[in-house]
This record gives structure tokens, sequence and C-alpha cells, in this order.
């Protein structure tokens, strides 16, 4: 059987789970929008990213994906914009465009200039939209710079002056960040993107079903999804583990045994420190927190991480029982027992 948690969903897999987030981000980037999507690691960001983009083609729009983090290696601006040009050109669809690009900017102050040339240049009275992926990753030295730019191209759009193409120029700015903390001051592309979290749209018990079924286990999917709360990863992990033989109770323990996301959560609570932890144990232990963005550097770590999602309330709550477990386990392996970390 294909395996459903090795990365990315291939756009035409048959086990790609279509949410109302992407009906949603669709419609934002048909009315023109700049688009955030932020959420956890293995929310299905990158998946439906490349779901995106193998459609938008067929309605007349055309995309470039261009991975951030594969660009961090470049040891000065230009090496970074000749990578960053690189990326996007062989990475545009429609292909058969490539060849038509703008050269490569060598300097920061002739982004823009590229950028609405891009339109221009390959020939196609279509919009351009250009997702960015782990935009985290983008060096400290070129980041405001680079960000500043990509929001004055934004701007142009209502400059009668402008270069008409700047109309036709989008980006999708995906990754695990909070958006007031990526840079400062008032010329953020941030500020004007409609804003999508990845962690509003888990997975429903229909969904799991419909899932779960197709990978010949349909009778586990209200387990399965009573397990993970419908976190797509963990969705997909617990039901891969079950076409292997395994039963609900020993998926749950392999996962919690040596699942590499959830090492990663526990290595990034642990480096985060007490202030955090001393949050998350008193979330698991029920107390009333706000659920925002930007209320506390502690909280907004703990949405970062994809451990707490808003309850109908609007508190935080730990995201699923499998969490929970996950995290009740750690803190207490690796909380001072003065600090008395409660559980229930």
């Amino acid at each position: 059987m294909t395996l459903l948690l090795l990365g990315p969903i291939p756009p035409e897999s048959e086990y790609y789970v279509e949410r109302a987030l992407d009906e949603s981000v669709l419609a934002a980037i048909h009315r023109g929008e700049y688009v955030i999507l932020r959420g956890a690691r293995q929310t299905g960001k990158t998946s439906l990213a490349l779901r995106l983009r193998s459609a938008l083609p067929t309605i007349g729009i055309a995309s470039s994906l261009v991975d951030l983090s594969a660009l961090t290696g470049s040891s000065s601006e230009a090496q970074w914009l000749d990578g960053f040009s690189t990326s996007l050109q062989e990475n545009f669809l429609p292909m058969h465009v490539q060849s038509r690009f703008p050269i490569s900017p060598a300097r920061m102050t002739e982004l823009q200039k590229y950028i609405l040339a891009i339109p221009v240049e390959i020939g196609l009275d279509w919009p351009v939209v250009i997702f960015l992926d782990e935009v985290t990753s983008v060096p400290a030295d070129v980041s405001q710079a680079f960000f500043a730019t990509l929001r004055a191209t934004y701007s142009l759009r209502s400059d009668p002056a402008a270069a008409p193409s700047a109309a036709r120029i989008q980006f999708v700015f995906i990754g695990t960040f909070n958006p007031v903390t990526m840079i400062l001051g008032k010329n953020s592309p941030f500020n004007v993107a409609r804003d999508f979290d990845t962690g509003e749209f888990d997975y429903t018990l229909a969904q799991t079903s419909d899932l779960a079924a197709k990978v010949g286990v349909p009778d586990q999917a209200p387990a399965a999804f009573s397990l993970a709360g419908g976190h797509p990863y963990l969705t997909n992990r617990i039901l891969d583990l079950l076409t292997e033989g395994l039963t609900v109770e020993s998926a749950r323990d392999e996962i919690l045994r040596s699942d590499p996301n959830l090492r990663h959560i526990g290595s990034q609570l642990n480096l985060l420190g007490p202030a955090v932890q001393d949050l998350a144990a008193r979330i698991l232990a029920g107390d009333e927190i706000y659920f925002a963005l930007s209320l506390t550097a502690p909280l907004d770590s703990l949405i970062t991480l994809g451990l707490v999602k808003a309850d109908t309330n609007g508190l935080a709550r730990i995201r699923c029982p499998l969490y929970s477990e996950f995290l009740s386990r750690h803190l207490e392996q690796n909380r001072p027992r003065q600090m008395g970390f409660v559980t229930r």
C-alpha cells in the first residue's frame, strides 16, 4: 500500500482529503488576495499548496512554488536572490513558459522590477501566484528588505501610475509562524494578507471514515478519529499502522514510543523552557486560558507547535487525546517535581 505519512500527499492521490480550507484558499486566490497559510508541522500546508498548484493552470492561473529553506546556504544577498529566482523559474507552471523569464535580480533593489516583469515576459494574460514555503527560513540579513518589497508590490495595485502587471501578482506565504513577529513596522505583507490557520481545519469524522474505507480499515474510523481528533498527520499515521495489522491501541503505543513528529514537539518543549511547559500543564489540567495569537509568548509557542487549539468557547485546549497523553508523559519526565505538575 502507498504510505500516507511520508511527506506531502501528492495532488492526484486518492488519499488526499479535501477540506473546507481548500475551497477557502482557492476563493481568496480567485479574488486576487495575498494569502497566509500557516499552521504547525504536519497539518497539510504543503500538500494543499501542491494540490492548488496542480489545479490553477486549468483555470488560467500561473504559479510557482519556492521552498525558501533550500536557499539557506547562500552566503550573500546576490547569491540568495539568484537561488530564489532560479527556483521560481524552474518550478513555474505552465512549464512551457519557463524559458521566457526575465534576468535574475542582482540586488534586492531590483527584486520588484523582476517580479513585475514576470507576467509580461512569459506572455500569458494570467494572474501569477507565487507560493513561498518555509517563510521563516529567509535569512535575517535579507528578510526585512525581501518582505518589504513584497508589501510594496502589493501597494502598487492601487497606484494608477504603476505597471498593470502589479495587479496580477499574488503571494501565498506558507509556514509555521506568527505573522506579527515576521517583520517589524507597517511594511509587512502579512498585514494585508488573508490569514488561514490549518489547525482550524482538522479532518471530520466523515472524512476520517472515507479515508479509512479507502485504505481498507473502515471499522476502525471512529476509534482513529477519537484518538487523533482529526489531526491530519496523526490520522494518516494511525490508519497506516492499522493497515499493517496493528490494533488502535498498538498504533497509539507505537506513535507515543517512536513517532518523529512527537519527538520534535518534545525537543521543542524542552528548548522553550519552563514558562511554556507550565502553561502546557495548566491547559492540560483544564485551566481557562483564552486562545489567540500574540496574547502571551508561551501561548504563541504552544499554538505554533500545534499542541493546542481553540474549543467552542474560545479557550485553549490540548489538540487531541493522543497529544494529551504524550504531553502528560513528557511533562512528568521533564519538569521538576517541585513545580507542582498536575494531571487529571
